[in-house]
């Protein structure tokens, strides 16, 4: 989606940071520690006759970012000894999912552009896996303690209706040009039997959409600039635009499909209010469960701490 609709991904959601900032850190300071062990006394560079060594580079290296770093992979480590112990096992299918929901939360959609975000976090998709497992483990561990009453959810049901009303949507494509003559020419071929899809990847000058033929998906109001909103929700199904002029341009504009605004009653959404009531305990519940981990365990340092 371009400028023209102002639909933009957020990015957002505190699984995908602690999935990704696990893993970053992990590979970080498994990086460092082999850093110092094999390289400590190689020389880096000489100042005026005096040495700077890998050695030396490395306690720079951990002093900024290290601590956090084991930490995490103690953390890490600490979840899986406890889901083995007991017998927590995440199926491939859980992995999966867990992808998918990723994908929405970085605003991607394909594999291709979530190794680009992971190869911004210099991650790889067997790191990313890994994460994952690690965090349902934890969240399956603390899940089984958790428990969500009836009152409960219809609380937060009447507390949150908003996240759960389907506003008013329609399924629309459009045509941008850059003139309003030449908008008036593309409308023209309309009227005479052209195929919207097929001018649209010919003659559009929205990069966003023209490959798919101007087609812009559902949006809802607040989703464009208010002179494409207000021609595209006052469209009939199938019925095409006059030539629309908005800052991006002049559009030819097509609703393909209408939904009229709901509001689901409880019982048609119970069973979301009880998985988000369940991940919103889990998060809460993280810290503490991971803290008393850790009081129990024994955590020996074999480097500078």
């Amino acid at each position: 989606m371009t400028a023209e609709t102002g639909k933009v991904g957020r990015y957002r959601g505190s699984r995908a940071k602690i999935l990704i900032g696990l893993s970053t850190l992990g590979v970080i300071i498994l990086a460092l520690v082999a850093f110092w062990l094999l390289n400590q006394r190689n020389v880096l560079a000489t100042v005026n006759n005096e040495v700077i060594n890998k050695g030396q580079l490395y306690q720079k290296m951990y002093a900024q970012i290290g601590p956090q770093a084991l930490e995490e992979q103690i953390n890490q480590k600490l979840i899986q000894q406890e889901g083995e112990k007991l017998g927590i096992k995440v199926t491939p299918e859980e992995i999966q999912a867990e992808i998918e929901k990723l994908k929405g939360t970085l605003g991607v959609s394909t594999d291709e552009e979530l190794q680009t975000v992971l190869q911004q976090y210099q991650m790889t998709g067997e790191d990313l896996e890994q994460e994952i497992i690690t965090w349902q483990m934890a969240s399956n561990i603390i899940a089984s303690t958790i428990e969500i009453n009836e009152d409960e959810m219809q609380q937060y049901f009447t507390e949150h209706q908003e996240e759960y009303a389907q506003p008013e949507q329609v399924h629309a494509r459009h045509i941008l040009a850059g003139t309003e003559a030449e908008a008036a020419s593309l409308l023209e071929k309309l009227h005479n039997g052209a195929d919207f899809a097929e001018l649209a990847r010919e003659k559009s000058t929205d990069p966003g959409s023209k490959e798919q033929g101007g087609d812009l998906g559902f949006i809802k109001k607040g989703d464009t600039v208010a002179e494409f909103e207000q021609a595209a929700f006052s469209l009939k199904e199938g019925e095409i635009s006059n030539v629309v002029k908005t800052e991006h341009g002049y559009h030819l504009i097509q609703a393909l499909e209408k939904k009229e605004a709901v509001q689901p009653e409880y019982q048609d959404v119970k069973n979301d209010v009880e998985n988000k009531l369940r991940e919103q305990k889990i998060a809460e519940e993280y810290p503490v469960w991971l803290q008393e981990l850790r009081d129990k365990a024994d955590i020996q340092y074999k480097i500078p701490h």
